[in-house]
């Protein structure tokens, strides 16, 4: 890690999300919506839960203070708010976080043998 993962982002299991643009696009009564998940979880633990499902991967941050000039002007919190979505079509039943960490984690191993 270049930083202490402190950063904020929405996460989603792309099975959830990816019908989503579909029904916009085929039954949407506007131009612009919210779409994606509704999981806020840190980068670190983002990093923190791939190496739990792994059991082989640490998670190291670095010593002292963190330099973001890599970052740029990603903002430090994110979190997408998708309630014009749902209101017009339905809430979606999301995959838990976690669970679709393993889902993804376990499809990569049967896919690439790792």
């Amino acid at each position: 890690m270049l930083d202490h993962g402190e950063s904020v982002k929405t996460f989603g299991y792309v099975f959830d999300i990816i019908g989503m643009p579909f029904k916009v696009v085929l039954n949407g009564m506007s131009f612009v919506y919210n779409i994606g998940g509704v999981d806020t979880v840190t980068i670190r633990q983002l990093a923190e839960a791939v190496a739990k499902h792994c059991g082989n991967v640490r998670v190291i941050l670095p010593e002292g203070k963190s330099s973001e000039e890599h970052i740029g002007s990603d903002p430090k919190y994110s979190q997408l708010d998708i309630s014009k979505f749902v209101n017009e079509f339905a809430p979606v039943d999301f995959v838990s976080f976690t669970e679709g960490i393993r889902r993804t984690i376990e499809w990569n191993k049967l896919e690439y043998g790792f």
